[in-house]
């Protein structure tokens, strides 16, 4: 199975897989460690334990975590698919208590049900011991994710389930039996528990369109994730600038040192200060001229734009950089400073395509612009769109 994933996994990065099963009010917790490297998914460690203290002792560092639950607080039920049939699964309880984890066929919906508050309350635990939870899915059929990657298997089972697969799909689920299964991928020993955990990777690395868990509610954990991240390398990186900025330092320090040994000391600094003055004066003169002639400190000028802009934009719509009749090209010494008169550039994100669409006929019926052109509109990995706008005044 490891080998089969090795063309699909190309991310450098350690994951926490958390396989959280109850019965009768009892928690145990079982811990994948994997590492995808070069492609390569590896379990690096296993662990069990009987009480959640321990399993955050064993989850100390600050992989990303994604969890399973299954168990008696999950229901899991097969049937028809037709409209308004969550409300016939759960009768007279209201549906948003709920959260309904989904698999669907032509015929069939297979789903687990479980009430809201059983998975906030695990995730405000972790979160209160700086712990996120990046993905999250429940009940047996998660397993259908691995049916692509196991295809000649017929059976996978779960904690509590069995289900019997034909046809690249799951075609029922009943009780699991007292055997257990351990699965041989070219050496490498997959317990039977742990199908579910390599099973809910694959659902948040690549989801398929036949699954249906919404995970909004984990967006936030997965920013804080990301900010911790990006923080620890920038950290690694800041330590190692420091390092070689003190080595070079050094080494320059004793270079100048016996220079200065070798020349009057006291004329050199006095020569260098000089010129520190005279460059001062310059780059003085040349910021008061870029004032006097942006118009930027015409206030009323300036804030009408600012005002009717945020009057305009969208919560889902960031403004990054606003920019007032800017340089027509880049500033050099003697030269004359020319500027794009009547011209504004805007930078910015937008988490949504028709709000930005809206917000720019917008923009384009106020009274002072003239035209506006959208430069460079595009999409980063973490789906958000970054734009660039020139307007005429």
């Amino acid at each position: 199975m490891l080998d089969n994933l090795k063309h699909i996994l190309n991310i450098e990065t350690r994951y926490y897989l958390i396989g959280i099963r109850s019965m009768n009010s009892v928690y145990e917790y079982e811990l994948l460690i994997v590492s995808i490297f070069n492609s390569d998914l590896k379990i690096i460690e296993r662990q069990s334990f009987q009480d959640i203290e321990n399993l955050f002792v064993g989850i100390s560092k600050d992989y990303p975590i994604i969890i399973h639950l299954e168990g008696d607080k999950i229901i899991s039920k097969e049937t028809e698919n037709k409209k308004g049939y969550r409300n016939n699964l759960i009768f007279n309880a209201d549906i948003n208590d709920f959260y309904f984890y989904e698999n669907f066929s032509q015929q069939k919906i297979f789903v687990s049900i479980t009430r809201k508050d059983i998975i906030d309350n695990l995730i405000s635990e972790f979160n209160s011991r700086n712990k996120y939870i990046i993905h999250f899915a429940f009940g047996p059929f998660v397993l259908a994710n691995l049916i692509p990657i196991l295809p000649n298997e017929t059976k996978l089972t779960s904690f509590q389930y069995q289900l019997n697969i034909a046809n690249n799909s799951i075609e029922s689920f009943l009780k699991n039996d007292a055997s257990y299964k351990d699965f041989d991928v070219n050496g490498e020993i997959i317990k039977q528990n742990e199908l579910v955990l390599i099973a809910t990777l694959l659902d948040y690395k690549f989801p398929n369109s036949y699954t249906e868990f919404n995970t909004n509610f984990l967006a936030s954990n997965r920013s804080e994730q990301k900010f911790q991240t990006r923080f620890k390398v920038f950290g690694v990186f800041m330590l190692a600038f420091v390092l070689i900025a003190l080595f070079v330092g050094h080494l320059l320090l004793n270079f100048y040192s016996k220079s200065l040994a070798e020349k009057e000391s006291l004329y050199v600094i006095s020569q260098q200060f000089e010129i520190k003055a005279h460059n001062l004066k310059e780059e003085l003169s040349l910021k008061k001229t870029i004032l006097k002639t942006s118009g930027v400190i015409n206030k009323e000028y300036y804030t009408k734009y600012i005002i009717d802009f945020g009057n305009t934009v969208f919560p889902s719509i960031v403004l990054k950089s606003f920019d007032i009749n800017p340089v027509e090209k880049k500033i050099k010494k003697n030269e004359k400073i020319t500027f794009a008169q009547g011209t504004l550039l805007i930078k910015g994100e937008s988490k949504n395509d028709s709000s930005f669409n809206e917000w720019v006929n917008i923009v384009k019926d106020l009274e002072w612009v003239l035209k506006l052109d959208i430069l460079d509109f595009s999409e980063d990995r973490d789906g958000v769109n970054t734009f660039y706008l020139k307007v005429s005044l």
